[in-house]
């Protein structure tokens, strides 16, 4: 009887533990996935503001060449 309790005991001990290491690990991938996403926007967002700057200044050349 104390063989079966100590037994159940442990399964219980390792379900537990798988538990926690399964969402620890979800918790680290959701939080690396997140930093990917956020730095793919971020590098987005720059090279879009870039290209919408030098695509401003060079119809801005262009106007001021054709004005002047």
């Amino acid at each position: 009887m104390q063989n079966c309790a100590s037994s159940s005991s442990v399964v219980v001990v390792v379900v537990v533990v798988v538990v926690v290491v399964v969402i620890v690990v979800v918790v680290v991938v959701v939080v690396v996935v997140v930093k990917v996403v956020v730095a793919v926007v971020v590098v987005v967002v720059v090279v879009v503001v870039f290209v919408v700057a030098e695509v401003a200044a060079i119809v801005v050349e262009i106007v001021v060449f054709h004005l002047v």
